[in-house]
């Protein structure tokens, strides 16, 4: 779509930040070219299309373990909420204007930066790198901490367990986290929903909450999606 693109490349010269753009008539051909290694930092699917539709290449796309960013075009509202199952970035509503694109691409571009920070830490002998936007919780095992891992383009580890107590991997990484239970702290960044008694994260992860916790999760937790799409 000609002013989608037109849109893109105002972002881009306005935010000083280089796209490049690639369009496609339809998903099927994009997945053929996807499994052929052709990638991007985000994808924008029209739910609407012949044949496959964009959510059911997101669904192949997570399927096939790929986690890139997707965001949906639609023109009905009724099909946003069908975007959930594959954690889609945003939603473009048509007719769209400008300040709709901007808002996508201001969170792609923060998820991009983010997905580039990580820590480093020793682990007993071992050396682990950890980026921070991988990070789901952390779980006090013994004198260790279980490190519940997302997959995503950076991470294809399962959950990990590091020789570091609790609160000395707090200490030494450099991310924010929030504490919600003597044994347990999360990244409110891959918190889905949080009840009265615990946080549900990506993952299907389940962290429970300290009775005296859960105003600071919840605070937490609405700080980190105030403004989310």
């Amino acid at each position: 779509m000609e002013i989608l693109s037109t849109y893109i490349n105002d972002y881009a010269c306005s935010h000083h930040v280089e796209i490049q753009i690639e369009e496609y008539s339809d998903c099927d051909t994009l997945w053929w070219d996807m499994q052929s290694g052709t990638t991007a930092d985000l994808f924008m699917l029209d739910i609407q299309m012949k044949h496959m539709t964009g959510i059911q290449l997101a669904h192949k796309m997570r399927e096939a373990c790929m986690y890139q960013m997707v965001c949906f075009i639609t023109g009905i509202k009724d099909y946003v909420f069908e975007g959930y199952d594959v954690d889609a970035a945003g939603y473009i509503l048509k007719p769209f204007e400008r300040p709709q694109i901007d808002k996508v691409l201001d969170k792609a571009v923060d998820i991009l930066s983010t997905q580039q920070e990580y820590s480093v830490l020793q682990s007993g002998k071992d050396t682990i790198r950890l980026y921070h936007t991988d990070i789901i919780g952390l779980e006090a095992v013994g004198h260790d901490t279980k490190v519940y891992l997302k997959h995503s383009r950076t991470n294809n580890r399962d959950d990990i367990i590091m020789k570091l107590g609790i609160n000395e991997f707090m200490a030494q990484i450099n991310m924010e986290l929030t504490i919600i239970h003597r044994s347990y702290a999360v990244n409110m960044r891959n918190i889905l929903q949080i009840t009265k008694e615990e946080c549900i994260g990506e993952n299907d992860t389940h962290f429970p909450i300290a009775r005296g916790r859960h105003e600071e999760a919840m605070q937490a937790f609405i700080k980190q999606n105030r403004g989310s799409l």
